[in-house]
This record gives C-alpha cells, structure tokens and sequence, in this order.
C-alpha cells in the first residue's frame, strides 16, 4: 500500500515553506485522536491522504534552498531528510529530476496547491532504503522501503512524500512495469452543483431517516488492505483500516504501530464542484454532531484573518482546547505558515513564549514580514457550542467530518472508534480557496 503525506502541518495541502515553517509529513497508517490536515495537501487520489506532522521546531533537519542544485546534490539531501525518519534504512537514489505539478498528477501522486502567487520550481527524487535489521526481526516487506519525495527548491523540503515498502505506486514514476499498480478507489459519478460559499445560515438537515441526516452505506469487512469500514456521503468517502505490518509512522508528533485503526477521507477538493459539496455536507451534517453530544473534533477556517487578542478570546469564550494554531505572514508575494503545535490541547492556543520564538526568528529572517494573524485552528469543542461557532460573522466553514466518521464506527462496533485518527486532505484544500479570496482583500 503506497502511503502519502503532505507537507501540517496544516494542513491544503497549500503553503510556501521556510526554515521555520517546513511542515514534514507523516504516513497516513496513524492513530490518534485528532485529525490530520495538511497545509500543503495533494488533491485525494485512490484512498492515499496527506496529513500533517509534529511541530517544525522539533525537527532538526535543517533546510536550505535547492534552487541552484543539481539533482545529484538534491539526491544527497533527500537521502539526509530521509534518514532522520527511517534511520534503520540504507538509503540509495534511484531516480532525481526537475518535475512539474501536472506530471507529479500523472505519476499517480495527486496534485498540490501552493498559497505563494507562484509555483516554486520541483524536483522529485525516488530512494529505495534496504533495512539494517537482523532479518528475523523484520515482519514481510519491513525489508525492503521505497520513498518517493518531491522537493519544493525554494524551502529546501519536501512538499509531498510517499512511502511504499513494495514499491507499489511507484511504476509510473520510475517507469518499471514489474512494480505493483495502485488500485483506484470508488468515486461517486456526480458531485452536487455549485453553491456558494459565502456565510448563510446553516441549512436544516433533511427529515427523512430516523437520523435526519445522509446516513453511509458501510463495506462489509473482510476486504482487502485490513479494512473495517467505509461510507460514501456523496461528496466525499471515508476508508477506515487497520494499519499493516510496515506501516505507521508519526502523526502530529504520536508514534503509531501496526494494528492501529485509522481512516482517510477523499473529496474532489481540486473542483469548485467538489469543494461547494463538502461544504454543504459539512453543514448538513452539524446538527448530527450536535445531537450526539460530548465533544468534537472541529477544524475552523476564518473569512478573514484574526488578531492575537481577539482569537485567544474568542477560544475563551467557546471553551476550545486548541491542537493547531496556523497564522499567516505575508512578505510581498510570499505567504508563509506559521503553526502553533498543542498535541494534547491547551486553553491558550499561542503561548508567549512560542509567540517570541516565532517573532524573533522572523524578525531575524524576514524583517518586511507582516504577521496577518490566525486563519485555521483545529480543535476540541464541547458540542453545544458547534452553532454558536457556526454563526460568527468572521467564520467560514467547520469541518466536522472526522466526528461523524468515528460516530459511524462506533455504530459499527469498531474498538476503540472514539479515539482513531482521520487523515483528510479536503478541509486544508478548501480553507486554501477561503484565504486566496483574503489576499486580494488585505492587500
């Protein structure tokens, strides 16, 4: 199974990286009870997703700009980021090249958005990592890895990377028949028309059903690739599976194993068609979430960016306990990620301390950069608050979906359903569409 990741850390799957902001990607084989979203995510493509990683901070790979690079010498520091995250691997380059977004689509790896006004110069590099272990200890195919990675030249990190332990999803990029295709998923034929995506009151659920709301139809299990549910809400699916031998990885800073549940969710977040869907679906679906009571996993996009103050009292107000914090600094055309990182929640989403880290180093690297403020957090939010929160006039769009997944399997009777982890490159996609309107605004 080909894993993806794309550079969160929030989250899409959608931001020029710096020094401070390179926003390493973990395997979507992840368990954790917050959701995953890129900030520089790929368009959905099979049941791969892109998810976010620990906080940059931590990471001591440190990068530089490659625009001047040849391919061998961008090989050597894929072979340097690679090692930091699989160090039992042997790394060797098999293939190093300036790419493009459309050809990087046809390798089978999705398509990418980035918030700069340009896109930077690409280049993909494919590693295959022979495993240092004693082979007795390894469990089928823990031998053998397959990276593949495509570079953003201007950061000096990878944007986008993926991860095989059979090379599956790699035939086309390396152009070897011999490597196993990658099985496409199931997509609805039609996506509902275009609505718009300005603020409006949030629509009455429908009131056919016991739910009143679109209730999945689940695969039965026993099906390939360990899974144990899925549902298709028409806008977009959800595969939840259990995670292979060979898998895992690290998600949002929390090591997962093998035989952890996780799931993924795919939308056609490269159309407005398919974005406008979501959206409603998310709005429909509120007030099941709502009603189920207790508390939810929500991801917040603003209509237009908020100040320090004011969003530290709005999280107050609403009693959130904040994962992701992501402001925006903008330097002339360049607009940059700056995350805030609370793994286990925390009533203060930017504590002065981090905030002097961030300022300080901005103020050494980019003294014209302009903090805008925050434009996206994740969340942990009591559920009688969710409409409260819908109404604000500075909100855009919440995203509820991984609530309303973990509330399917738990009907389902999936262990520990409550706590899984919901990879989703959709909201990142459409908080991108939100704050590309904000630029032109700000300015």
């Amino acid at each position: 199974m080909l894993i993806l990741a794309a550079a969160l850390t929030l989250a899409l799957f959608l931001a020029a990286y710096d020094n401070l902001t390179q926003n390493s990607r973990a395997t979507t084989n992840s368990a954790y009870s917050a959701s995953s979203y890129g900030i520089a995510l790929p368009t959905p493509v099979s049941t791969m997703e892109a998810v976010p990683t620990f906080d940059p901070f931590a990471d001591r790979f440190k990068p530089k700009p490659l625009t001047n690079s040849s391919p061998e010498e961008v090989g050597q520091v894929a072979i340097n980021w690679s090692s930091r995250r699989w160090p039992n691997f042997t790394m060797q380059v098999l293939l190093s090249k300036s790419t493009t977004l459309d050809e990087v689509a046809g390798f089978g790896w999705g398509t990418q958005h980035f918030a700069s006004i340009e896109t930077p110069p690409l280049m993909v590099v494919v590693l295959k990592g022979t495993s240092d272990l004693n082979p007795r200890f390894q469990s089928k195919n823990n031998g053998t890895l397959y990276v593949g990675l495509v570079f953003d030249l201007w950061a000096g990190v990878p944007s986008m990377w993926f991860t095989s332990p059979n090379g599956e999803g790699f035939a086309k990029v390396l152009n070897d028949p011999t490597l196993p295709s990658m099985p496409s998923a199931s997509r609805p034929s039609a996506l509902p028309s275009p609505v718009s995506t300005a603020q409006q009151p949030i629509p009455a659920p429908p009131t056919t059903g016991p739910n009143k709301v679109p209730i999945a139809q689940v695969t039965p299990e026993g099906v390939p690739n360990n899974q144990v549910g899925a549902g298709d809400f028409g806008a977009w699916q959800y595969t939840a599976y259990i995670v292979g031998p060979g898998g895992g990885g690290n998600s949002n800073g929390v090591d997962v194993k093998p035989g952890d549940v996780t799931a993924n969710v795919a939308c056609k977040a490269n159309t407005q068609t398919g974005i406008d869907g979501y959206i409603t679906s998310n709005k429909q679906l509120l007030a099941r979430v709502v009603k189920n009571g207790g508390q939810a996993e929500v991801l917040v996009v603003f209509s237009h960016y908020q100040s320090v103050d004011s969003f530290r009292a709005w999280v107050k107000a609403h009693g959130l306990k904040v994962t992701d914090t992501h402001l925006r600094g903008v330097d002339g055309n360049v607009y940059k990620d700056m995350p805030v990182h609370s793994p286990d929640g925390t009533t203060d989403p930017l504590p002065a301390d981090r905030m002097n880290t961030i300022n300080n180093y901005n103020a050494q690297n980019y003294p014209t950069l302009i903090n805008k403020g925050v434009y996206l957090v994740r969340a942990r939010a009591d559920t009688k608050e969710l409409l409260a929160i819908a109404a604000e006039p500075f909100v855009s769009f919440i995203d509820v979906i991984p609530s309303v997944i973990r509330m399917e399997l738990v009907n389902k009777g999936v262990r520990g359903a409550t706590q899984i982890n919901v990879d989703s490159t959709c909201a990142g996609a459409i908080s991108y569409v939100v704050e590309t309107g904000l630029y032109d605004k700000s300015k």
